[in-house]
């Protein structure tokens, strides 16, 4: 009976280890790639190889793209990060965070690499928060997409499976759903991930990705393991949310 085989791209970030992850539970071989496109921080590729390491993967391999991209100049909330922050409208922030035609141009690259090993699954991991005002569409343009492609190199529009597990899950959600599947293994696999747009150990505590990993991890009760490297002053924040989100006095 064939081997069942996947590849998963990665990213370094909560959503993309939490997609490999299940993965590697439901796939016998498991192979990722990473970009090196020139839009993530130095840190972002050091976190993805990090976590290829960590997971049980036949290999990876790592993927310069040079400049096709042009990186995007994220948009930050236009007020101070308010104590509030856990259950706050997050504005303008969720403008600039999702390109439709660089995760297109991604999966596009990741089946090419996936048929040359003979492998029709492929995981990705978008969550609601990478497409907030239209993220019930996503799967209608994935789904396109697979069939197009899965013509293209299999002469078969129904070959190629995308996977996306995380999509119809908020922050909170992927979390708990980490911790279920990890166990013990939670607080070393996700202490290597990275989601700070700004590049920063821990995560500076305001751009638009710390803000919704923040809001996640607090929403979902769990302390979240790169919290450690933070600065004084970012856990401070991060010590009043929580106090706020469960009703504990300031006092």
């Amino acid at each position: 009976m064939p081997v069942s085989k996947a590849l998963c791209i990665l990213d370094g970030r909560q959503a993309s280890t939490t997609c490999a992850v299940l993965a590697c539970q439901q796939f016998e071989e498991v192979y990722a790639i990473i970009y090196e496109d020139g839009c993530q921080s130095p840190m972002a590729l050091e976190s993805a190889i990090a976590v290829a390491d960590f997971l049980p993967l036949v290999n990876y391999e790592i993927i310069d793209l040079g400049t096709i991209f042009q990186k995007p100049a994220l948009s930050m909330p236009k007020e101070p990060l308010d104590l509030g922050f856990a259950s706050r409208d997050l504005g303008n922030a969720t403008e600039v965070v999702f390109s439709a035609t660089r995760q297109v141009t991604l999966l596009t690259l990741a089946t090419e690499r996936a048929a040359l090993k003979g492998i029709q699954n492929i995981f990705i991991g978008l969550s609601e928060t990478d497409f907030p005002d239209h993220w019930q569409n996503h799967q209608t343009y994935i789904s396109l997409l697979a069939r197009v492609l899965g013509e293209a190199l299999w002469r078969d529009p129904d070959a190629l499976t995308i996977y996306t597990p995380l999509l119809n899950l908020t922050r909170a959600d992927i979390v708990k759903l980490g911790l279920s599947v990890l166990g013990n293994r939670f607080q070393a696999m996700f202490e290597l991930t990275h989601d700070c747009e700004q590049g920063i150990e821990g995560g500076c505590g305001h751009c638009y990705s710390c803000l919704t990993r923040d809001r996640g991890f607090q929403e979902a009760d769990v302390e979240d393991p790169i919290w450690k490297f933070r600065t004084t002053e970012s856990y401070k924040i991060i010590e009043q949310a929580y106090q706020i989100l469960h009703g504990i006095s300031l006092n």
